[in-house]
């Protein structure tokens, strides 16, 4: 009777893990077509492995929890004791992949803020640039005095 949660688990399990990788694809797919430079192209690789790693470790877990749930632990303790122990070092795996690619998610959007800021200063000082000339400009105009396009014009 105990055999049944453990077997409903690990098909959740399973679902879990099917779900994640199908994710895990088409996110792929999808910056694989979005990644401008081959940098991005590889870090997109690296992610979607440590992602399909991690969701088929979950998938892992859930069929050696199905197959620790059949075996009866009074005729095969050695056997029941290396299923356990296997889901716990693969789900420790999953942990430690899962903690990996939060490190390099967190990197990589460190590394997007910084570029954004540069960005953001180099627009802000173009900007500044831009309106301190036409603010020459329109001082020009205003006191009467010819512009140097004026007096190309002329």
């Amino acid at each position: 009777m105990t055999s049944v949660p453990i077997a409903i688990f690990s098909a959740v399990l399973l679902l879990i893990s099917t779900v994640l990788v199908a994710f895990d694809v088409r996110g792929y797919k999808r910056r694989r077509i979005t990644a401008e430079k081959d940098d991005g192209r590889k870090s997109a690789w690296k992610r979607f492995r440590r992602r399909v790693q991690a969701s088929a470790g979950i998938g892992v877990v859930g069929i050696v929890l199905m197959v620790s749930a059949f075996i009866n632990v009074r005729e095969h303790p050695l056997a029941s004791a290396m299923l356990w122990l296997s889901a716990i070092v693969l789900t420790f795996w999953v942990a430690v992949i899962a903690l990996v690619d939060l490190m390099g998610s967190r990197q990589q959007l460190a590394e997007l803020r910084h570029q954004e800021m540069i960005q953001t200063a180099i627009l802000k000082s173009e900007l500044k640039r831009a309106q301190e000339e036409v603010r020459e400009h329109s001082e020009l105009q205003v006191n009467g005095k010819p512009t140097a396009n004026d007096d190309a014009r002329e």
